[in-house]
């Protein structure tokens, strides 16, 4: 290798290097209704319900989560609100997945609720497809090729309730 290969070489590692990092705000400068933990996508169906309210510091392990069945819904939300909790939000998802709740304490404490209350019951059954590996292959390239069949399958749906309070 030349002396100039050499440089360059280096002038490009020190380059993406100075490029490829971001600075980071700290931890310990995060202001309230900044954003920290969560960047996914349940933010696409949350709803805001603060009304323009001052939003508190909320760290993720300082929200609780709180499951309840589907007939104690309101009467959860409805017991915390005279101990001092308000509304700032609730997320309503109708899914045939699993919703992870440290997701949902990362978003909580994005938005400065201090409790979740959660309800999640199943809604219907639907017939659809899965498709499903049935052989994998080496293919002219050397890569994998993978033959799919599409059986029929029941997908359960799930409707998920979520109400954000804080203090």
């Amino acid at each position: 290798m030349t002396s100039s290969n050499v440089r360059i070489s280096v002038l490009v590692l020190m380059a993406s290097l100075l490029c490829g990092c971001v600075l980071q705000s700290n931890v310990n400068t995060r202001k309230a209704d900044q954003p920290w933990h969560y960047y996914g996508y349940l933010r696409d169906f949350y709803r805001d319900e603060n009304h323009g309210g001052e939003v508190p510091l909320v760290w993720f392990d300082q929200v609780g989560f709180q499951e309840v069945p589907r007939a104690d819904y309101q009467k959860a939300i409805q017991f915390l609100i005279p101990q001092g909790f308000r509304k700032i939000g609730s997320l309503s998802i109708l899914t045939s997945s699993i919703v992870d709740p440290s997701d949902l304490r990362r978003l909580a404490a994005d938005q400065g609720a201090r409790i979740i209350v959660a309800c999640s019951f199943p809604v219907a059954n639907e017939r659809g497809i899965r498709p499903v590996i049935t052989n994998v292959q080496r293919g002219g390239n050397g890569l994998p090729e993978y033959e799919f069949a599409l059986p029929p399958a029941n997908i359960a749906r799930t409707q998920h309730w979520y109400q954000f309070l804080t203090k």
